[in-house]
């Protein structure tokens, strides 16, 4: 299944464009940050899953192609991590031949600076980045992909960096986990 990875600015035209875009390339899941949240939407081609709470603060989406929904089960998993900047869904993908289901969970991430003076605090008012909300532990494992908007830049995933910015958590996580970085530059 192809999947498509994009941060929408919160622009409407942009959300819907990426969506479109991902219905001419056979794109069976998109995984958008800062997706469009000023009104309530839907796509003709997409089923939307959003983080529980207010959309006001939401700062991901996942899209799922329609004509997929009966070739797989897909579970939102808001009972690991509930975050407006982070959504995690499991996908349970039927192989009818071996009659045995095969899940990969997919983590859709928009890292950026919360806390206090930003537009997200939660329960915690110390200013820290999104991904320091989580428990990795519960989230990774098995087949997993995780994907997102980082807003960090590091050596390890872009050779042609200039300096490391805001990448220590990532870096931490990837090396934790042992992580394969599949980014193409």
């Amino acid at each position: 299944m192809l999947v498509l990875q994009h941060n929408c600015r919160r622009a409407y035209a942009i959300t819907i464009a990426a969506l479109e875009l991902g219905l001419q390339l056979g794109v069976g899941l998109a995984c958008l940050q800062e997706p469009y949240i000023d009104r309530d939407f839907s796509h003709g081609g997409y089923l939307l899953y959003w983080p529980e709470g207010g959309r006001r603060d939401c700062r991901v989406v996942i899209a799922v192609r329609r004509d997929l929904l009966d070739q797989l089960i897909i579970e939102a998993r808001t009972d690991l991590i509930s975050h407006p900047y982070i959504l995690t869904v499991d996908i349970w993908d039927l192989d009818r031949a071996r009659e045995k289901a095969r899940r990969t969970r997919i983590i859709n991430c928009y890292d950026n600076w919360v806390g206090a003076s930003c537009c997200w605090q939660g329960e915690n008012p110390r200013r820290r980045r999104a991904i320091e909300d989580v428990n990795w532990e519960c989230l990774i494992g098995g087949r997993c992909l995780l994907l997102g908007d980082f807003n960090a830049h590091s050596p390890l995933w872009n050779p042609q960096v200039g300096a490391r910015a805001n990448a220590a958590p990532l870096e931490a996580l990837i090396e934790r986990h042992d992580l394969y970085i599949n980014n193409d530059l």
